[in-house]
């Protein structure tokens, strides 16, 4: 078996020996308020042979003969700990009467006292001291290339040479990783050991420009009438703000109009464009492409948004490649109601921990805050633009010219990176100065359309 060990207090000691030990110190500061250490873990045939010399010189205290040491095998520890007086490396006291009488739950015996000297601090895992049950903690880092130092290099199987060799790499091998655990990075299936590896300097990857658009367009046909005409008015806004991705919400209300008013925009957006439709049902948030700037890689199915007393929201999203680099876009309407307010904060949480730097957000938010744990990860573009559109919001009362109907209300946003840089914010429709509608518009909320570098 490949022999793995970690450092306890400077001092190596074997993978599973260790594992135990710490269930053991745990329980031993929780019964004496005081910590315990290792002195002594894994020792070499040379570093026992020493320790034996000085014994046989009169020199040390006792060693066994070298090859006989259950150090050498990985099972003995010596210990001591942090109080003042002598402790555990003294018979007959509170802390080492303590771990005497209770090593053994914990998969030790109090061996130590069976010398002819006795050593109230030298403990043996009954165990196997390379056996561990704990896995490995992986995190995620950002892409780098690495190249082969070694003659050859093993690929295992996980991150520690306890686990099997599945491969092998010649020296300039070259590979690129984004999982790292310890001193052990990934490639593919295969773990390698970076002592042997060396960073190589990669050409930086070149910023992404994208427009991107968000317009909330419920179909209420009691309110906003004749849906064919409205869908032609929005075609031509969203093709004239040249977007290469757009989120739309609330696109399927309506007896009679289930999904049949996406379609409908489809036609008229005309050919190039392509469609994310929910796979999830009540869900109406839609994502449209640019098919010629926006290639599909994935469809991840819908995030349902399930926070407080029933208020349920769904999200959208699509992993999209553009200008060489994958994002994932979501399109989401927070819920509104009773208790909006702590919905919706709930559900920005949601969004935030499956979120990360390549995520954009966009949609009805209904608030004119983003949720605390969204605004910890991303940046709303509209308060990133100083002028006088800041002012309104992005909701006009159905037969008013008025863009918003209460002062500073924001209810669509625009999410991006805190990364990204902003370049550009329009609300589609609207006089900059007056706050007015200049042109029709397709719904009771206008096309926001944003210029972002990532």
């Amino acid at each position: 078996m490949s022999k793995q060990t970690v450092k306890i207090d400077g001092k190596p000691v074997p993978v599973g020996t260790a594992e135990a030990f710490k269930k053991l110190a745990a329980a031993f500061e929780k019964a004496t308020g005081e910590t315990l250490h290792v002195r002594s873990g894994l020792r070499t045939r040379a570093e026992q042979q020493r320790l034996w010399d000085l014994y046989k010189a009169g020199k040390g205290n006792l060693a066994a003969r070298p090859g006989t040491s259950r150090h050498e095998k990985g099972n003995a520890l010596d210990v001591y700990d942090s109080g003042r007086d002598a402790g555990v490396t003294r018979a007959n006291n509170k802390r080492s009467n303590w771990l005497k009488n209770n090593a053994h739950k914990y998969g030790f015996k109090a061996n130590g006292y069976g010398f002819k000297q006795v050593e109230p601090w030298h403990i043996e895992y009954t165990g196997d001291p390379w056996k561990t049950t704990v896995k490995p903690t992986v995190e995620n880092t950002p892409k780098t290339r690495y190249e082969v130092t070694a003659t050859s290099l093993n690929g295992r199987s996980g991150p520690g040479t306890q686990y099997a060799i599945k491969t092998k790499r010649p020296r300039g091998f070259r590979f690129n990783s984004t999982k790292r655990s310890g001193n052990w990075v990934r490639a593919g299936k295969y773990w390698y050991h970076t002592h042997y590896l060396k960073v190589v300097a990669s050409k930086p990857q070149a910023a992404v420009h994208m427009r991107l658009g968000t317009l909330n367009i419920p179909l209420d046909a009691d309110k906003l009438p004749d849906g064919e005409k409205r869908a032609k008015l929005a075609a031509e806004q969203i093709n004239a703000s040249n977007l290469d991705v757009l989120a739309l919400q609330e696109l399927s209300r309506g007896t009679g109009y289930e999904h049949k008013y996406a379609t409908m925009l489809l036609a008229e957006l005309g050919a190039g464009w392509g469609i994310i439709r929910p796979t999830t049902g009540l869900n109406e948030n839609y994502i449209f492409y640019r098919a010629s700037r926006a290639r599909l890689v994935d469809q991840p199915a819908d995030v349902i948004l399930t926070p407080l007393a029933g208020h349920r929201g769904h999200a959208t999203g699509v992993k999209l490649n553009v200008g060489g680099k994958d994002f994932v876009f979501m399109s989401t309407h927070l819920v509104n109601g009773k208790q909006a307010g702590a919905s919706r904060e709930a559900q920005g949480e949601q969004l935030a921990n499956i979120s990360n730097a390549t995520t954009i957000i966009m949609g009805d938010l209904n608030q004119s805050t983003v949720p605390k744990a969204l605004a910890r990860t991303h940046k709303t573009v509209r308060e990133h633009i100083i002028t006088p559109m800041t002012r309104w919001g992005t909701y006009a009362k159905w037969g008013k010219d008025e863009v918003t109907i209460k002062a500073d209300t924001i209810l669509d946003h625009v999410l991006v990176p805190g990364s990204a840089t902003i370049r550009g914010y329009t609300l589609v429709g609207v006089d900059q100065n007056a706050g007015t509608l200049s042109m029709p518009r397709a719904s009771d909320h206008v096309l926001v359309v944003v210029s972002v570098v990532i």
